[in-house]
């Protein structure tokens, strides 16, 4: 990778969450549904080009995953952050249309979409496999919605997430959602996550799992 005419390596490394100073809070939280997580980040933020940091990472996190799962199916869990409004417009464009004219997705069969009332109007999440959504596409989201995961399992389907998740999820970037540590904990799934900061700038990858999935 070149950056003003120098040569610049990423050198991911592979973490605890302890080990890459998360809170003690959210610790507690995985461990009291036997979950556990892992940090897959650049060390050195400062010190390279940050445009292949979250591929590089989700590349790492899928290799780690397909020693648990020898063929993993991946699915895209996402919704918007923002409340939308009640309106007929509304639940007509769902939540991929509420994306706008740069997310067209062109899906080849529909994703699961299901609504949620909230003060001020809805919500709208949605389960689809990752095969029909592009890498490309899922780091934008990343960027764009803080309620997007990516999930590995066995065997699963979007039902699933539907009935499970059937309230939505929590959009807080720093916290992990007991909805989604409940689902993970009962349903032998890995949950990942771009990290991403404040400011937009991409750190890395988060993945946890039932505890037994981590990584020697």
């Amino acid at each position: 990778m070149t950056c003003a005419g120098a040569t610049m390596t990423i050198n991911l490394v592979v973490r605890g969450l302890e080990q890459a100073g998360w809170s003690a809070e959210i610790i507690r939280s995985l461990v009291s549904h036997k979950c556990a997580g892992i940090e897959i980040s650049d060390p050195n933020p400062n010190a390279t080009d940050r445009n292949e940091v979250l591929a590089l990472a989700l590349t790492k996190a899928r290799s780690l995953i397909q020693r648990v799962f020898a063929s993993p199916r991946y699915w895209i869990l996402s919704g918007n952050s923002a409340v939308q409004p009640d309106s007929a417009v509304s639940r007509r464009r769902g939540f991929w249309g509420s994306l706008g004219p740069t997310f067209h997705a062109n899906l080849a069969r529909p994703a699961t979409e299901w609504q949620v009332s909230v003060e001020g109007g809805l919500k709208f999440f949605s389960a689809i496999e990752k095969g029909e959504i592009s890498d490309e596409l899922m780091l934008r989201l990343w960027h764009k919605e803080k309620t997007t995961w990516l999930v590995a399992c066995d065997h699963c389907d979007s039902q699933i997430f539907r009935s499970a998740l059937a309230g939505g999820w929590s959009a807080e970037r720093s916290s992990i959602p007991s909805e989604l540590l409940d689902l993970a904990s009962n349903s032998n799934m890995i949950f990942v996550r771009g990290l991403i900061s404040d400011e937009g700038q991409e750190m890395g990858v988060f993945a946890f799992g039932e505890r037994w999935w981590l990584p020697a």
